[in-house]
Order: structure tokens, then sequence, then C-alpha cells
């Protein structure tokens, strides 16, 4: 039982060592206000993973084999038509 509480306790301590009570906006403005924290948050990773071509970034993908084919490829991305949608 003691087992059990120590491992509460320690979860708990952990859980609460990981809030975010406090952040800084792209103008350098900081806000303890939940609405704006959440703002600011889904801000970033909106504008961070945008569809659109970043630069400088082959070299993360460099290191990681390809395991499809051009062939697989291809046909993968081919323009599909209404009649194949069930």
């Amino acid at each position: 039982m003691e087992e059990c509480l120590e491992e509460e306790v320690k979860t708990t301590h952990h859980r609460r060592k990981n809030l975010i009570h406090k952040l800084q906006d792209d103008e350098g403005r900081e806000t303890e206000i939940h609405q704006e924290i959440k703002g600011i948050a889904r801000s970033y990773f909106q504008n961070l993973f945008m569809a659109e071509e970043r630069e400088g970034c082959d070299h993360l993908l460099s290191g990681i084999a390809s395991c499809m084919s051009e062939e697989d490829n291809q046909f993968l991305t081919v323009l599909y038509i209404k009649e194949e949608i069930r």
C-alpha cells in the first residue's frame, strides 16, 4: 500500500512540474491568462506545421532510407475520380 501511495505522490508531483504558467507571444508579450496561452500555443504549432515549403530542412530527411519505389509513389499520388470513391 505504501509503495502505491508513494508512486501516486511521484506521479502527481511530476504532473505539477510540467504545467505552463506563462507564455510569450511572437511580439515578446508575456501572458498568464489561460485562454491567451492556448491561443499562443495553437498559433505556434499551426505556423510550425504549415504545408508551405521550408528551406534547409532536406538534411533532416537525408538519414532516413526510402522504403517506397518510385512506381508505388506515382500510383499513390495519382488524382482520383469521383467514381473511385465508395
